[in-house]
């Protein structure tokens, strides 16, 4: 690690690339990218708590289109997915499954203050057949990216600190959105309940009182605002 992290800084950028099925991809890959490439922007030497599964990981990150598949709109090649609200890091489980696959991979052994750039294969990003997108159900439901496109998460690991234990095996949380579709009908994950930002909606519950039944209006807490 501390020989690795000596030449990326004598270098000034180092491209590691993980390979799965022991295929090549190098800084040209094109869509037969099979898993991520992640380019190390700044690396800070000495690192005394490299990121693993289980830790609290804080980053910032900006996400970007890198390419898209022959027969899509090239215009969106570049174009800003989304990013870190400014001041506001996003924090995490590494390992837990709340990001996108090659988001999490590329954090482990990563330290605060290192910087990265990650190029994510569809199946590590939007595509990805572990996650429960919303376009995986309704192919209309609206994309972040183009179907098939790879994928570019520019990220600052800001701290890398001990946290809960990662879930066992198969518990892994399940990633849904809430998303509104062509004729303006929110569609929400289930067992949740849209409730529109500025209104206050009102349900019945009953309240046992010296053994008798007795109705009583009750503000219903939203479960999520759009």
């Amino acid at each position: 690690m501390a020989l690795q992290r000596a030449s990326a800084l004598a270098s000034g950028l180092a491209v590691i690339a993980v390979l799965i099925l022991q295929q090549g991809c190098g800084a040209g890959a094109s869509e037969d990218l099979q898993d991520i490439q992640v380019q190390v922007l700044k690396a800070v030497d000495p690192c005394p708590r490299p990121a693993k599964n289980g830790d609290n990981a804080t980053i910032s990150f900006a996400g970007y289109v890198e390419r898209v598949v022959p027969g899509q709109d090239p215009s969106w090649n570049g174009k800003l997915l989304e990013r870190s609200p400014e001041g506001k890091p996003l924090s995490f489980v590494v390992g837990a499954g709340k990001l996108l696959q090659g988001m999490e991979k590329a954090v482990l052994e990563r330290c605060a203050g290192d910087k990265i750039s990650v190029t994510m294969p569809p199946h590590m990003a939007f595509e990805d057949p572990a996650k429960h997108f919303p376009w995986k159900v309704d192919p209309k439901a609206p994309r972040p990216a183009p179907k098939g496109s790879v994928v570019r998460y520019d990220i600052s690991v800001v701290a890398v600190e001990d946290g809960p234990p990662a879930p066992p095996p198969g518990t892994e949380p399940k990633v849904q959105f809430a998303w509104e579709d062509e004729n303006g009908v929110i569609h929400m994950p289930p067992g949740q309940r849209y409730v529109e930002k500025g209104t206050t909606q009102v349900h019945a519950t009953k309240e046992k009182k010296r053994g008798k039944g007795k109705g009583k209006a009750k503000k219903a807490k939203p479960v999520q605002e759009l």
